[in-house]
């Protein structure tokens, strides 16, 4: 639920490598177009949009805890910023998020709820696209098998498969996973990857699924010496606590449960010499542990951190041609020697924010890494132990000129290189429920 649009050199980068179009300049109108800004949580600026479906309000940051980690900004050299996703991104500050009324707004409920009576949009679930049909080079259709109402079947026998054709774009929206399997399972990508499965070949891309990029983050978490963290809240040991916040916001959308909590955050550079933030916080005033699966055990606050352009990327591979099998991911985390560097900046930086005087009357010792990590090996090991996704998987069906071995989409028309009337919509996947769970969005446009 965080609304983060990235910093403006990042999409100005976009196009000096070949991604037409997508400059900061081109891309500014747009965000402001999608954003509907509620002005009673955060400032007003020309870089805010008011009339659009997605709404955006900024955290509260009621907490002392949040207070406190933003006033650290204004004594650390990082700084302080009032809108990071204006004019100045880095610092700490408190962070946007799409949340209405004390409820999720997604990109489904902006976009697609509002629309779903339309005559010319046809929706399903409990589908599985097998493959994309082509006559020749040109996209015509799609097949996929619909799941039956057969309880307690998961067969293929389960399954009516079913064809659709269509007279314009094929528009591909699975993720950063998703597609690429897609089209690898179409005979589209690697050819040796293709063989290798049976699949006809269509189109020789050796792109298609490399590139894989990720955000890894790791928890800095330290004892709170004031019980103020939401650890009598979202505790098991507490369950009243939590039937209390549930039937709050079940019945008026509002407290405890009505917000993510981590309403504050920022954005710092590893080095002077790097050009703009390369390292992103999230602030909690709690711990969770191992995203959350596990309690935490006693009053604390946490800092998640990780840079954001690491140099180590991976690729997506088919496991088999049955679009149900998951494909083949190797994320390829820390292959770069710069990212293990970044990571032990990472932590310095979360360590002196915690360190600032805005903490001294909530600090009770380092939890993780914990006071006796100090040399560089032993931080390298609180790294390999304990960072992990941020579930933001990436970069899989990139875009660029069609000069670029690695592109597999053009900038300017979204199309795949080489292909006609296929499209990749393009979109971050910050699906957090089951790791890399088998999901296929499709949709087919009639005009």
């Amino acid at each position: 639920m965080a609304y983060v649009r990235g910093h403006p050199y990042d999409y100005d980068r976009w196009e000096k490598e070949g991604a037409i179009g997508w400059s900061y300049k081109n891309c500014l109108p747009y965000f402001k177009k999608a954003q509907n800004h509620n002005l009673s949580t955060g400032p007003d600026d020309k870089y805010r949009g008011h009339d659009g479906p997605l709404h955006v309000s900024q955290g509260k940051c009621d907490s002392l805890l949040h207070k406190a980690f933003m006033d650290a900004g204004k004594t650390h050299p990082i700084g302080y910023t009032e809108d990071m996703n204006g004019y100045r991104q880095e610092g700490l500050g408190p962070m946007d998020m799409t949340i209405r009324e004390g409820i999720r707004w997604s990109a489904s409920r902006a976009y697609l709820h509002p629309i779903l009576d339309r005559k010319n949009l046809y929706t399903s679930s409990g589908i599985y696209c097998t493959k994309i049909l082509f006559d020749k080079n040109k996209a015509i259709g799609i097949e996929f098998l619909r799941q039956m109402n057969v309880p307690g079947t998961q067969n293929v026998d389960s399954f009516s498969r079913e064809k659709i054709y269509c007279q314009s774009n094929i528009i591909l929206a699975g993720g950063a996973i998703n597609t690429p399997q897609l089209l690898m399972l179409s005979g589209v990508g690697p050819a040796s990857n293709l063989k290798a499965h049976e699949i006809p070949l269509v189109q020789e891309m050796s792109g298609v699924g490399n590139n894989l990029q990720d955000h890894l983050e790791i928890y800095i978490q330290e004892r709170c010496s004031q019980p103020i963290t939401l650890y009598n809240q979202s505790s098991w040991r507490f369950p009243h606590n939590m039937i209390r916040i549930g039937l709050q916001w079940f019945f008026n959308r509002t407290g405890l449960a009505a917000s993510s909590h981590l309403e504050s955050g920022g954005f710092a550079r590893s080095r002077p010499d790097v050009e703009h933030p390369d390292i992103q916080f999230h602030f909690l005033p709690s711990t969770v542990h191992d995203d959350g699966r596990t309690a935490g055990t006693c009053h604390a606050y946490q800092v998640h951190v990780g840079p954001m352009r690491s140099k180590s990327s991976g690729t997506i591979r088919l496991a088999s041609k049955d679009p149900r099998r998951h494909p083949l991911l190797d994320p390829n985390y820390m292959a770069h020697e710069e990212d293990w560097i970044e990571f032990r900046k990472c932590i310095e930086l979360s360590r002196e924010i915690f360190r600032e005087p805005s903490f001294d009357k909530f600090r009770d010792g380092e939890i993780g890494p914990g006071e006796e990590c100090k040399t560089k090996e032993q931080v390298d090991e609180f790294v390999r132990q304990k960072a992990a996704s941020a579930y933001h998987p990436s970069c899989t069906c990139k875009m660029g000129l069609s000069s670029d071995s690695n592109a597999v989409v053009d900038g300017e028309t979204m199309k795949v290189h080489g292909l006609e009337n296929l499209m990749v919509c393009v979109f971050k996947d910050n699906s957090t429920d089951k790791v890399y769970r088998f999901h296929i969005v499709f949709k087919i446009l009639y005009f």
